[in-house]
């Protein structure tokens, strides 16, 4: 029995759908927590990925995603990348978060299709992988200019089960 979860958790995940959107045709864009400050249900490198029509993953518990998923579309539309701030400090005063805290993100509108398929298959190639983010939203390998935030991600944890019975059933199950 093999369970994949894909909720869009993991960044793994959300650079192999946003990848698949990419060899669709489709125009889409990546949206990355660059910072937080207090309380936050996401960590900095939390990925988003927003097409025309649907959004996959999420960098908050709920209370912005969707203004963020219409931040990007914008971004995609007028093709430039953007920087936000949520919560404390945020010129959206609408949209507080109920952690009282602060969140930034960056809109990358027009990810490198081939740089999102190269770290999706190191990450299925069970490898690490790291994205530096320069302030104008370009993604790169290595850090060219010293205004780039690094990411790090590892590979999803996969557990394989052995045995039989219902604890290796119940096992299956949650993992």
């Amino acid at each position: 029995m093999t369970a994949l979860l894909t909720t869009g958790e993991h960044p793994f995940h959300v650079l192999q759908r946003i990848s698949e959107w990419q060899a669709d045709g489709q125009p889409c864009a990546l949206v990355i927590l660059t910072a937080t400050e207090a309380g936050a249900v996401r960590a900095p490198g939390a990925l988003l990925a927003v097409s025309d029509t649907t959004s996959f993953g999420y960098i908050s518990g709920g209370c912005i995603d969707a203004d963020v998923v219409l931040q990007t579309r914008d971004a995609m539309r007028v093709g430039a990348a953007r920087s936000l701030r949520y919560g404390a400090g945020s010129p959206f005063v609408d949209l507080p978060l109920p952690c009282g805290g602060a969140i930034e993100v960056t809109i990358c509108p027009t990810p490198d299709k081939t740089f999102v398929q190269e770290l999706a298959n190191r990450l299925a190639k069970r490898k690490p992988a790291s994205v530096y983010l320069s302030s104008d939203g370009l993604l790169a390998h290595v850090r060219d200019r010293p205004d780039t935030l690094r990411f790090d991600y590892q590979p999803p944890i996969r557990l394989r089960i052995a045995g039989r019975g219902a604890d290796a059933l119940a096992l299956a199950t949650i993992s």
